[in-house]
């Protein structure tokens, strides 16, 4: 069944733009906004980001969503989950009406009917056993050497039925291939090339060692990188220079997350703040899409152009289908505020954090209205996902991507860089100590001098620690999402584990993932 997508029977338009070319080619100049068809969640019965998205040779459209792998015909939509239920982050479209996919401590290939329907053919097997516990899989490419798995921790070959590993340096970030050769982001090693089994850093790649790279491109017989916060540079295979022009200049502050090639002369770029940017080959902005021009959310995870070269957008909240080929635009506005995650009312302030920062306004409590003339404002330096706010001991927490802050009417003092803040718990036999929950296990905080500071990461648990509690007797339970439960006892510092146990649906009757803890007198319910 190919996918036929005709113009909506009902749009809200302010004005029509009609051009009356035969064809309208997207390197043409764009007049007006183009049409944007939402697909929420309430529609398509999946989770709200969807991270990758492929098109089959059945002429279907495939998303990799927090809940699973969606199917859409164009007009129905399947979810068809993972074995292990976790997110799909990474689709790579293979032979035979194969669809490559991974999990957390999942890999394998969906196998795709001509008609529609999906089979799951797990790969785990083949994976040596103690390599099993890589994570979550970021990216997947074919190459010559096999479907390259990408996770954190490894890389995973598969060809002929087996599986090679390369084990990261330190911890990969993301993965790319250009022109048929692959390279990987190691966040010691800088970016990285693939040849002959082994990983070889690239020379004159110093200043971008240490920053997390969201997309490699080929431009002009050179890589383009894109980086989150630092702008778009250009290595011509031994030396970096930024991209000198406007669309990077606008896209430094809107943080890039995703990008493509759309032809030979123009790029899309997908950011955390602001929706996308098509620009052409000299850095010309040609079109800005965003929440006002009918996207759903500003935050653009993933990019794909199909075969009717229009796009399909994953975000933050929703699918999102813009026809950039069309020969009818729009112009139209609307506005709202992106994905929230967490809120907390202090000191006459209504905080409200998203994955694009932390905003403030004034509240007036009593009139229990926000105000249009005090717009929400993003507060400097917490650009990003941020995850937590936690009040504690007359301080704001604020956890956050790249770490912990703390919060001071509308300024931000960083006092952690260990990434992911997820969560704050105040030791209640100590108030001049806070535990944090990370991507990477547990931190501490001590309160000196009236100040809240970093003192050290807590060995002996790397766990991604998102939901934390104490109990009665001092002792910490954490519900991992995709694991089960940990019941950790720390010594009376708490800069230190003295034990833990685990549980999951092997030896309790709690699940695996998706576990919820509640503190309650009569004790912790889960």
């Amino acid at each position: 069944m190919m996918l036929m997508f005709t113009q909506l029977k009902s749009r809200n338009i302010m004005f029509l733009v009609v051009f009356f070319w035969l064809i309208l080619p997207i390197e043409a100049q764009i007049v007006g906004t183009p049409f944007v068809r939402n697909f929420e969640r309430s529609d398509y019965q999946g989770g709200f980001q969807t991270w990758s998205i492929a098109q089959g040779d059945n002429g279907m459209m495939y998303f990799g969503n927090n809940n699973g792998l969606l199917e859409y015909d164009g007009i129905n939509w399947i979810l068809y989950p993972l074995p292990n239920s976790s997110i799909v982050r990474a689709l790579c479209k293979g032979k035979d009406h194969v669809l490559f996919s991974g999990g957390f401590n999942e890999i394998g290939y969906f196998e795709l009917g001509k008609m529609g329907g999906v089979t799951f053919k797990s790969l785990l097997s083949l994976v040596p056993e103690e390599s099993r516990d890589f994570g979550e899989i970021w990216k997947i490419f074919m190459h010559s050497d096999g479907v390259i798995f990408q996770s954190f921790s490894q890389l995973m070959f598969y060809k002929d039925n087996e599986i090679k590993i390369i084990k990261a340096p330190s911890s990969f970030h993301f993965s790319f291939l250009v022109n048929g050769e692959y390279y990987v982001n190691d966040l010691e090693k800088g970016l990285m090339r693939y040849s002959m089994g082994e990983l070889f850093p690239l020379v004159g790649m110093e200043r971008l060692k240490g920053l997390e790279l969201w997309s490699v491109l080929p431009f002009e017989n050179k890589l383009m990188i894109a980086t989150a916060s630092k702008g778009i540079y250009l290595y011509d295979g031994n030396s970096l220079k930024e991209w000198a022009c406007e669309t990077n200049t606008l896209l430094k502050p809107q943080q890039i997350y995703s990008a493509i090639r759309l032809s030979e002369n123009e790029l899309a770029f997908g950011t955390i703040q602001n929706g996308l940017l098509i620009s052409d080959r000299t850095g010309k902005p040609l079109q800005e899409l965003n929440w006002r021009d009918g996207l759903q959310n500003n935050t653009i995870l993933c990019i794909h152009k199909d075969q009717f070269n229009n796009l399909w957008l994953g975000t933050d909240h929703g699918i999102d289908y813009v026809e950039i080929n069309s020969s009818l635009t729009r112009l139209s506005y609307n506005y709202g505020l992106s994905t929230g995650y967490t809120a907390i009312f202090r000191e006459g302030n209504l905080y409200l954090g998203t994955n694009q920062g932390l905003f403030i306004t004034r509240w007036n409590v009593p009139d229990h209205e926000l105000s249009h003339s005090r717009p929400f404002k993003i507060i400097n330096e917490t650009q990003g996902q941020v995850w937590t706010l936690n009040e504690i001991g007359g301080a704001l927490f604020c956890g956050h991507n790249s770490g912990t802050f703390i919060i001071e009417k509308d300024r931000a003092t960083k006092i952690s860089d260990v990434a992911g803040g997820w969560t704050y718990l105040e030791i209640p036999s100590q108030n001049n100590k806070v535990i944090g929950g990370t991507y990477s296990g547990l931190i501490l905080f001590e309160k000196i001098n009236g100040q809240w500071t970093f003192s050290k990461r807590v060995p002996g648990f790397s766990e991604s620690s998102r939901s934390l509690t104490i109990d009665t007797d001092g002792s910490i339970w954490m519900a991992h999402g995709m694991k089960g439960v940990f019941h950790l006892w720390l010594n009376e510092q708490y800069d230190s584990i003295i034990q833990f146990d685990f549980y999951n649906s092997q030896n309790s009757p709690l699940n695996d993932y998706a576990v919820n803890m509640a503190q309650t007198n009569l004790g912790i319910l889960f």
